[in-house]
């Protein structure tokens, strides 16, 4: 199966780069050599590389040390959606605080983006 025709799978909504969505589905694969469950391939590549799985993966081959690289790279297969209207109410934003592994402050954006919803 050709690259590009994984891409719409694996819900990337943002720019399709051979190049990094090969180096990040390369991680998944690897990750699947190490483990041979067929499930953390499929949860891997998941949400376009944003799930708990895709970090558990980037540990599990001691890749920790280079997540600040993955980052970016997992920004620009997510992209951004231009049609959204009111950004930070969609699933789109929640996914982009996943991607840039911002979990931690999830809760931070939620009230800013209650706060911002009630300004009109």
């Amino acid at each position: 199966m050709e690259t590009h025709d994984v891409f719409p799978q694996s819900k990337c909504k943002g720019q399709f780069n051979k190049q990094i969505f090969y180096r990040l589905d390369r991680i998944c694969e690897d990750c699947y050599s190490l483990f041979r469950e067929p499930q953390i391939l499929s949860f891997c590549k998941k949400q376009c590389f944003t799930t708990d799985y895709f970090k558990g993966c980037i540990d599990a081959l001691q890749l920790t040390d280079e997540i600040e690289k993955f980052k970016p790279l997992i920004k620009v297969l997510n992209g951004a959606d231009p049609n959204t209207e009111g950004c930070f109410g969609t699933d789109y934003f929640l996914a982009c605080v996943e991607a840039l592994f911002l979990e931690e402050e999830k809760e931070k954006f939620m009230k800013w983006r209650e706060m911002l919803g009630k300004k009109k």
